[in-house]
């Protein structure tokens, strides 16, 4: 037993050493790896030139879909660039799953290719960096340009183009708000905040947002800009490059609202060709007086629809506003008087199929327990059978004999065979008028055999 043991031990040992030495040297992602990637690190600013030391290139393997800032990349390779500032990278996937992002970092700035419109598998449509191997091509080319850095210590070195406010009702009476800057460099250096002795960037441009008195939990979606943001009170501080051509640069926050509604007041922090605010349309009362209102915008189908309203051309310090109301917003109605309903119209009111059905099958159980009962009299017993041709009893008292005239009023009165006492010898059937049909059936018999009588004693006493 110790040696079987001894030897399913060694087997183990032998094991993990074979996958410690053999797990590295494994590719991170299983994929066709016929693909060949070429580019070029290329200077753009004016009277430069790229340094004659190799420049670091690095290539991260992404997931398929559009590229992101935030996307974690699957696998990573480096590499360095030539005096003329070329390099390339081999064994790469090449089918339509394969997205790759390379990046250049240049005196502390971060370069990646310029951005190109494109579609990822699902159907969407975005701008994105990434470089793609096109129907399955075995070979792509990119261009990454570089900038010298200047610092930035004048606002009119670069424009703010669009600012755009987005308000999204995530829940009742309670909004999330993403702030996006679109920012412009018209020229051909890098814009910074500060640099170090050696010429590379120290800190970015610092931008700030003021969020509203009430806003909570402010940030950024921006994880490589959240290490150096600086929030104070209610503004929010970001530091960052800010390269030639175009940049967004977004802000987040929370508002709480109440059951009268929300009211939005911010300050603009910069000069702008255009301010949008995009309100998530539940039908809420919008109202603003500084904002033109522009009615719905087009979203795509599934997507929340939005109302948007704009200014142009705001300036620095300028306060926007946006009244929220209670969501719906009905006008007030006059009040009038309505007449009393009957029991019977409340009841159809508020009755449901079930309900009546219900209803409807406790009336029939009735009828079938009353049409199968027993018929009583007024005593609760079951009403005896009368023989034929005993008279029916319509009083406590027996009528009088007319010929027993002149004789005591004392009559000896009926006897009482019904056991009350009380109660009438003839039976009844709820109503006093409402007659047996057995009862009258006999006393028509009756009737008719006393006739019959009559006439038989008559025609005897005729000569």
């Amino acid at each position: 037993m110790s040696a079987h043991c001894s030897q399913i031990g060694r087997r183990l040992v032998f094991i993990v050493f074979v996958a410690a030495v053999l797990v590295p040297a494994l590719p991170l992602a299983a994929a066709p790896i016929g693909g060949t990637l070429t580019g070029k690190v290329v200077m753009k600013t004016a009277d430069a030139t790229l340094p004659g030391t190799p420049l670091n290139v690095t290539l991260l393997y992404l997931n398929p879909g559009l590229f992101r800032a935030t996307d974690e990349a699957a696998d990573s390779r480096t590499t360095t660039t030539a005096p003329d500032g070329s390099f390339t990278f081999t064994g790469l996937d090449n089918s339509s799953s394969g997205v790759y992002r390379v990046v250049v970092q240049y005196k502390g700035i971060t370069y990646e290719p310029a951005e190109q419109d494109v579609t990822d598998i699902s159907g969407a449509t975005g701008k994105s960096s990434a470089v793609r191997f096109t129907n399955n091509a075995t070979t792509a080319t990119v261009e990454i340009p570089v900038y010298e850095p200047i610092v930035s210590d004048k606002a009119a070195t670069f424009t703010i183009k669009s600012d755009q406010i987005i308000l999204n009702e995530v829940r009742p009476q309670f909004y999330s708000v993403l702030e996006a800057l679109q920012i412009t460099n018209p020229g051909d250096h890098t814009l910074v905040g500060a640099l170090n002795p050696d010429g590379s960037m120290a800190q970015g441009v610092p931008l700030v947002f003021t969020a509203p008195a009430n806003a909570q939990t402010i940030t950024t979606n921006r994880t490589d800009l959240i290490p150096t943001a600086d929030l104070t009170g209610q503004k929010l501080t970001l530091r960052l490059p800010i390269q030639p051509g175009a940049s967004d640069l977004t802000a987040t926050y929370d508002l709480p609202g109440s059951a009268s509604g929300l009211s939005f007041q911010r300050t603009l922090d910069y000069a702008a060709t255009k301010v949008q605010v995009l309100v998530s349309d539940s039908r809420q009362a919008l109202a603003s007086t500084t904002l033109h209102n522009d009615g719905p915008i087009q979203a795509p189908q599934g997507a929340t629809p939005f109302k948007q309203f704009s200014l142009d051309n705001p300036q620095a310090g300028q306060q926007i506003d946006l009244t929220i109301g209670p969501s719906p917003s009905t006008p007030p109605q006059a009040t009038a008087s309505t007449p009393q309903k009957s029991t019977f119209a409340r009841i159809r009111d508020k009755a449901t199929v079930p309900f009546l059905l219900v209803l409807a099958g406790i009336c029939l159980v009735l009828m079938l327990l009353i049409l199968r009962a027993p018929q009583r009299g007024a005593t609760g017993s079951p009403m005896p059978r009368r023989a034929a041709g005993e008279p029916l009893a319509t009083s406590n008292e027996t009528p009088a004999d007319p010929s027993s005239a002149g004789e005591s009023d004392t009559a000896p009165e009926a006897v009482d065979t019904s056991g009350s006492g009380s109660q009438p010898s003839r039976r009844m059937r709820g109503r006093p008028h409402d007659y047996d049909l057995d009862d009258a059936e006999r006393e028509i018999e009756a009737a008719n055999s006393d006739a019959g009588e009559v006439k038989e004693s008559r025609n005897r006493d005729q000569p």
